[in-house]
């Protein structure tokens, strides 16, 4: 893999067998994550309520609503991958092969919310995945990401 472009699927296949389905499982440690540090603000939230007299429960409703959504955003921009992704094995990569910034990470993370967010049907998304030599989901396509199995 160069520097200057993705890994291309014919010629280095080796970057995306299985991507599909660790990225599925990506998602699913991803989500139990979300779900523990969520819960872990609902509870400190409540309990701060009670000690600001109501001013803890608007922070921790806020916190709680964007908790998936930094979480993400900030383990992409850290490492190219969330912790799910990491624990499997994956990480995105950009137009030009390189690591995702910050500012990629959040356009990544806002596209995702909004592919999720209109609907487009997960089925639709995922025989996106499988067909495309990339393993590229339809927001992947729109922001010329990809995802490859993490480099040696």
């Amino acid at each position: 893999m160069t520097a200057t472009t993705v890994p291309h699927p014919y010629d280095d296949a080796q970057f995306y067998d299985g991507v599909p389905l660790r990225r599925l499982v990506a998602f699913v440690i991803d989500v139990i994550v979300a779900t523990v540090l969520m819960g872990a603000i609902a509870i400190i939230g409540f309990i701060a309520g009670f000690l600001t007299l109501g001013l803890g429960w608007v922070v921790a409703f806020l916190l709680f609503i964007s908790a998936d959504f930094l979480y993400r955003w900030v383990t992409i921009s850290g490492s190219s991958a969330t912790w799910g992704m990491a624990a499997c094995g994956i990480e995105l990569r950009d137009r030009l092969g390189q690591r995702l910034d910050a500012g990629q990470a959040l356009v990544h993370t806002a596209a995702y919310y909004v592919s999720v967010a209109l609907g487009i049907p997960i089925l639709l998304n995922l025989l996106v995945m499988i067909i495309s030599p990339h393993r590229r989901l339809i927001h992947d396509f729109l922001l010329g990401t990809v995802m490859i199995n993490r480099p040696a």
